[in-house]
């Protein structure tokens, strides 16, 4: 624009606002405390409208703004650390939004949409629906006492004979399908 026009523009904001936003001195404007505001939040507005179309052409590309991770409680957190810091790294403008389930727990929140992917849930599939499974290994359990339990004393350990003693387990976190127990 011509120097006109922006002075012009500039003496329209200044009279809708009624302050004056420069100092006009023989050879040069200075801006006033007001006008060094007013250019700040005017900054700050165009920074937010440029995300906005941003997040427009993301929304109509597919993208979401949110991807809620589901995490069985099998998962090693030290491990998830890179992995996070890679997703925003990729997607700085997306919320990652991290939940912790236990055994049909996982499943559950996959099911009623309160997760995008789980991570770590087990192969015991107890729900139906459209989903994609991709194997990530194969965890191995140990029953592990103290060497003075008399559990290690027993050359096979049966249910019965190990459901006599207090054992550990871990509390299914699913409040709709049925809940796994183990020790």
């Amino acid at each position: 624009k011509v120097p006109s026009a922006i002075s012009y523009g500039v003496r329209q904001v200044e009279q809708d606002l009624d302050v004056v936003l420069f100092r006009r001195l023989p050879r040069k404007v200075e801006l006033t405390p007001a006008g060094e505001l007013f250019m700040a939040e005017a900054r700050s507005l165009l920074r937010q409208m440029e995300e906005v179309k941003a997040q427009t052409r993301r929304a109509a590309q597919g993208w979401k703004s949110t991807l809620k991770l589901t995490l069985d409680n099998v998962v090693k957190l030290e491990k998830l650390k890179p992995l996070v810091e890679d997703f925003y790294r990729e997607f700085e403008f997306a919320e990652l939004q991290i939940n912790m389930e236990v055994f049909n727990g996982s499943w559950e929140a996959i099911a009623q949409g309160r997760a995008d992917i789980v991570v770590g849930a087990t192969s015991a599939v107890p729900v139906g629906g459209d989903f994609e499974v991709k194997d990530m290994g194969v965890l191995d359990w140990a029953f592990v006492m103290s060497p003075a339990h008399p559990c290690v004393r027993q050359q096979v350990l049966t249910e019965e004979f190990v459901s006599q003693f207090p054992a550990i387990c871990l509390d299914d976190t699913s409040n709709v399908l049925p809940k796994r127990h183990t020790g």
